[in-house]
């Protein structure tokens, strides 16, 4: 391109010199934008990256961002050699918008947009509360019910939370968990932490249940046993059983109070009892004959009720020698054969 000046002179002045060469160009077009928040417990960062658009003629010459939706908002130019953005320390749960806008020589062009949350792992819960134990689970059964606020999720909704213990097996439900198979008078310590789409936090204080809050039914009495005594000098018949039996080990969290024993004949019930003792002589029923077989089941009960019988029952076949009767040699031979 060259010029030359016009006025009321005859004549116009001289060309000047010939210009530089110019390519036209429009204003760049908008570029791809994509904002994402950078993986981490704490959360507060959003990468925002973009890719160069079309440039309409002219290269670009550099990038506009603009950023809204809470701390670290404003108006930043970038280089043409940056495609990547980084804010840091947002807020978390705060819906940031991104703009970013190209310019070449002929200005600046629409900007692309993009939009994203901050967010980190949940905080720590609260100690929970307990709010329920099992009063007359069976023995070895016992819980402990325990529920808890809400947590803070950190930018995100918590989608679930677990329970760490020190004894028994947690089963959770929203806020509420169950710690099972507990022994009477157990005292675990319960502890929860929260989780969202980031991953899981840290866990919180833990609550150490009260001594003596958790109780069971007692458990069965063991090693039951059947001995005869007192036989009849004349008919060698027994006159007497001795019962006796083991307190269980498991009495429920409270001392164990009084026990009931029920004694059958060939399966037949015949009688039972209460005693305070793991002792007791009864007389041998009338209905027993020679080689009946005598069982015994034992219950015991402790504060919080009635446990479980004896399984198996104690057995005994009650036998005796019979006046005029020869004693049996125990050798399997008939003592009225001759040889």
């Amino acid at each position: 391109m060259q010029v030359r000046a016009h006025n009321r002179a005859p004549e116009p002045s001289a060309w000047s010199g010939v210009s530089g060469t110019e390519v036209p160009a429009g204003v760049p077009g908008e570029p791809p934008v994509t904002a994402q928040p950078v993986a981490s417990d704490e959360g507060r960062q959003i990468d925002v990256t973009w890719a160069p658009p079309a440039d309409n003629g002219d290269v670009v010459r550099g990038y506009r961002v603009v950023v809204a939706g809470g701390p670290g908002a404003g108006t930043f130019e970038v280089a043409a050699s940056q495609t990547l953005y980084q804010l840091r320390n947002a807020s978390n749960g705060a819906e940031y918008t991104f703009e970013v806008s190209a310019r070449n020589k002929a200005g600046w062009g629409d900007p692309g947009s993009a939009s994203a949350i901050a967010f980190g792992v949940p905080s720590a819960p609260r100690a929970p509360t307990v709010v329920r134990t099992s009063s007359d689970a069976p023995p070895g059964q016992g819980f402990v019910d325990v529920d808890w606020p809400e947590a803070d999720g950190n930018g995100s909704l918590v989608t679930r939370y677990e329970v760490q213990t020190t004894a028994g097996s947690p089963s959770v439900v929203g806020r509420t968990a169950r710690v099972s198979d507990l022994p009477a008078g157990a005292r675990p310590t319960i502890s929860v932490r929260a989780c969202n789409a980031r991953g899981c936090g840290a866990f919180g204080e833990g609550t150490t249940v009260d001594a003596g809050v958790v109780r069971t039914l007692p458990g069965a009495p063991t090693s039951p046993e059947i001995q005869t005594a007192s036989p009849d000098p004349v008919t060698g018949r027994p006159a007497q059983l001795v019962l006796s039996w083991v307190a269980p080990g498991e009495t429920g969290g409270t001392a164990v109070e009084e026990y009931e024993y029920q004694v059958a004949v060939n399966g037949a019930p015949l009688r039972a009892g209460r005693s305070t003792a793991t002792t007791e002589t009864i007389d041998l029923p009338q209905l027993a004959t020679n080689g009946s077989t005598i069982t015994l089941s034992v219950r015991a009960r402790s504060g919080t009720g009635w446990g479980g019988w004896t399984a198996p029952p104690a057995s005994l076949t009650v036998t005796w020698t019979e006046p005029g009767q020869p004693p049996d040699p125990g050798d399997g031979t008939d003592p009225g054969a001759s040889g």
